[in-house]
């Protein structure tokens, strides 16, 4: 049996929830450690739900470019685009980061836009700003796993970027990320 994270899939009109493996937990976790947690880390924000990914959802746009998003599957990019149909809630007690992990949900930010920053820092002092994922697409063999990762730190402070990742040997490692916007 496979254990579950605590990410939950929630299905707006159907009303069935699915936890996350502990594999996509681990994939998560690696993700996030390798672009966003530095020794000076204190706090990492997590969004409280999914997100699906930008207008990159076409990959002949980027062909010929030389970049990591050649190297996904096209098996794995497909489940890609449907497991990320509908938002998960997420709850990111079971990522393993190594460093404090809230929800932007755990302490509630209620301002208006023009505040929404110097308040989400007075409520998150020591973060470096709100990561949001997507859902985890695996090829048919659980070979190769493509995630989406924004995190936004400002006004005008944000980057995202798709990550490759492939298993070999039973661990999962990144194979490559492809910075998808940066402001």
């Amino acid at each position: 049996m496979k254990s579950l994270c605590s990410l939950i899939l929630v299905f707006p009109l159907v009303g069935y929830a699915f936890g996350h493996t502990a594999e996509e937990c681990t994939i998560y976790s690696l993700v996030i450690r390798n672009l966003y947690i530095h020794p000076n880390s204190k706090l990492i924000v997590i969004d409280g739900k999914t997100r699906s990914p930008g207008s990159y959802t076409d990959l002949t746009a980027h062909s010929g470019r030389r970049t990591v998003l050649e190297k996904i599957t096209p098996a794995a990019w497909e489940d890609f685009k449907l497991q990320n149909t509908f938002p998960s809630a997420v709850e990111p007690t079971g990522l393993h980061l190594h460093v404090k992990t809230v929800s932007v949900d755990s302490i509630p930010i209620t301002a208006n836009e023009i505040d929404y920053w110097p308040v989400f820092y007075r409520n998150f002092p020591g973060s470096g700003g709100l990561i949001s994922l997507s859902q985890v697409g695996f090829d048919r063999g659980s070979r190769q796993a493509v995630v989406d990762v924004r995190r936004i730190c400002g006004y005008v402070c944000a980057d995202e970027y798709v990550v490759l990742l492939s298993q070999a040997s039973g661990s999962w490692k990144i194979v490559g990320e492809y910075l998808v916007g940066v402001s």
